[in-house]
């Protein structure tokens, strides 16, 4: 059978390894659904693949006409994502540090625009 299997259920409690899971899921939840009113664009419109980097591992996608991004790193290994100055990070998993670079399969949610 494929697909994919877990010998360790999955944590929810908010307490034990798998918090930071726990926090993203119910962070992109909250601006998905609109009880977050910072990210209205993810209720609506197509999104756009800006930036499909398959040697980094990098994957940036824009919602709509609008500076909401999505960055996603599909690597096991940290990836830089260039950002102009004056980005907000409305969601995101560790980053790295504040150059912005995304931890190994990291993903974040930011107001902003590329350098």
């Amino acid at each position: 059978m494929a697909g994919f299997r877990m010998t360790t259920p999955l944590d929810w409690s908010g307490e034990g390894r798998d918090r930071e899971a726990l926090r993203i899921c119910r962070d992109f939840i909250s601006l998905r659904s609109g009880a977050d009113p910072r990210a209205p664009e993810l209720r609506t419109g197509d999104a756009q693949t800006v930036i499909a980097d398959e040697e980094r591992g990098l994957l940036v996608v824009r919602r709509g006409e609008s500076d909401l991004l999505g960055l996603y790193n599909l690597r096991n290994s940290p990836v830089k994502v260039e950002l102009a100055p004056g980005y907000e990070v409305l969601a995101s998993t560790f980053l790295m540090n504040e150059k912005f670079v995304l931890q190994p399969y990291g993903a974040a949610l930011v107001r902003g625009s590329l350098s």
